[in-house]
């Protein structure tokens, strides 16, 4: 009896054995279908060369960089930001822009710009680049990349500034990150505009034309923003004649391009200079500029 009931527990603990193999053989088997997420999935969709577009080999650079840095205390800003806020105004560039917060952070980054750095050298995207090897409160970290023939060179521009205040979520290429608010960066423009530089950085005054053109602005926030920035030298004020017509040289030199490569007309200096006058005018008034009415509120 006792040989019968062994028998009948070995049996069962055959059957149990082969049915745990048979359950582990169909796991391994079985492929978990892919999610249809296809902003996640850009890098694995998308592969870049040399002759790829501008626009997908910085998009190819940003996944990188959302994949390997943490997004959680990087914030961007800067031409690539604009490009996608408004794909039909903003101007072409070469550059992806973000900020950090504190210097350490900069040291944990710059292995994933080498990375990159070797990795669009084998895709002969680049031919070679230069990591910036310290960060400054005055001056940026980054990489500078090469590339080949009389293709503009790629850069990541990262500077260090203070994140507490004007920083907003943002989706982008499938990653949650995060930007600077739009009076932030108008304050960055209006900072440009108000220095001696502005003759030779006449995008600023561009950007801050397309910005108001498609955003309500709170001005409260905007003085803010700019008391918080600093430096701004209100001596240097754009309306005199004399800075007029220097202005009008220069921005007559500016050609502006989307990134898929179509030219811009864009609007007259003149046009630009009232809004600014207009936003200046309303600087200490708790108004909201509204983009669709083109008025103060």
């Amino acid at each position: 009896m006792k040989e019968n009931e062994l028998s009948l527990h070995e049996r069962r603990y055959c059957i149990m054995t082969n049915l745990e193999a048979l359950l582990g053989a169909a796991k391994k088997g079985y492929t978990a279908p892919k999610q249809d997420n296809s902003e996640l999935s850009v890098q694995e969709k998308k592969t870049i060369t040399k002759d790829s577009s501008r626009e997908d080999i910085l998009d190819y650079i940003m996944v990188f960089l959302c994949e390997r840095i943490d997004i959680k205390v990087s914030v961007f800003k800067g031409g690539y930001v604009l490009t996608k806020l408004m794909p039909d105004e903003a101007r072409m560039t070469e550059d992806i822009d973000f900020s950090i917060s504190e210097e350490h952070q900069y040291y944990d980054i710059i292995p994933v710009l080498e990375d990159l750095g070797n990795d669009l050298v084998k895709l002969g995207v680049i031919t070679e680049y230069e990591v910036k090897p310290t960060i400054g409160e005055r001056s940026s970290g980054g990489i500078h990349m090469m590339t080949p023939g009389n293709i503009p060179d790629l850069k990541i521009d990262i500077g260090w500034h203070d994140l507490s205040w004007g920083v907003s979520s943002w989706s982008c290429v499938g990653f949650d990150c995060k930007r600077f608010e739009v009076e932030r960066m108008l304050s960055d423009k209006i900072s440009a505009i108000y220095s001696r530089k502005r003759f030779r950085r006449t995008k600023d005054i561009y950007d801050f034309y397309i910005l108001t053109n498609n955003f309500d602005v709170s001005l409260p926030k905007l003085k803010k923003y700019i008391i918080n920035r600093g430096l701004i030298d209100w001596d240097a004020d754009p309306f005199r004649e004399e800075v007029v017509t220097q202005y009008a040289k220069a921005y007559d030199k500016l050609t502006v391009a989307t990134c898929d490569g179509r030219v811009i007309n864009k609007p007259e200096l003149s046009k630009i200079l009232l809004r600014l006058r207009d936003f200046m005018e309303n600087y200490d008034n708790d108004v909201t500029w509204n983009h669709i009415e083109r008025v103060f509120k």
